[in-house]
């Protein structure tokens, strides 16, 4: 599944999301398999993952992508078999008249601004690690270049067998993006 945030001026984020099968030499789960003999049985459409018939990675492998267009604020749901889905941020549950509609109104107009919160986070989340990348490449380039020059200057050589350990910085902005994909997945729910 291919989760695309399309925002207002932005550049379109992609995040993608699959599930390996499982290895040869493990067996598949008992309630899988009965799935699969009634598939055959029924004469209908084997799924194309194994991960198709578990609930809880079932919609991933049946949704091939899910686009949150910030501009026109919707949700679009394109499907494995062909079929589409969409629906404003802020959509309402149903066809209620009175006291009822207005309720959900503003429910809708509620969840909506939420949703819109969360992809705005989002998009503050990849910039800002974006941002993040690019000054560590350039700290990366400046403190080569004094190395470089020492290195020439030196006349005595390092142990072939010797390296240099560099401190690896923690992706602390990539994990709160990554959490932040997993509010939009509930919202995407929500509003189902």
């Amino acid at each position: 599944m291919l989760l695309r945030l399309e925002p207002l001026q932005e550049p379109t984020i992609h995040i993608s999301f699959a599930f390996k099968d499982f290895p040869q030499n493990l067996t598949s789960p008992i309630a899988w398999s009965t799935q699969l003999s009634h598939l055959v049985v029924e004469e209908l459409e084997v799924p194309s993952t194994m991960h198709s018939l578990d609930k809880a990675a079932g919609i991933t492998s049946l949704l091939e992508e899910v686009i949150f267009d910030v501009k026109r604020q919707e949700v679009r749901c394109l499907f494995a078999d062909g079929g589409s889905e969409e629906w404003g941020f802020h959509c309402t549950g149903g066809h209620k008249t009175g006291i009822e509609a207005e309720s959900d109104i503003r429910d809708g107009e509620l969840e909506g601004r939420k949703l819109l919160a969360v992809l705005e986070g989002v998009v503050r989340d990849v910039r800002a690690s974006t941002q993040e990348d690019e000054r560590a490449v350039l700290v990366k380039g400046k403190e080569r270049q004094p190395v470089v020059r020492l290195e020439r200057s030196k006349s005595v050589s390092v142990r072939s067998g010797e390296k240099i350990s560099k401190h690896k910085k923690q992706r602390s902005v990539f994990m709160q993006f990554v959490s932040s994909i997993g509010y939009v997945l509930i919202a995407v729910v929500l509003f189902n």
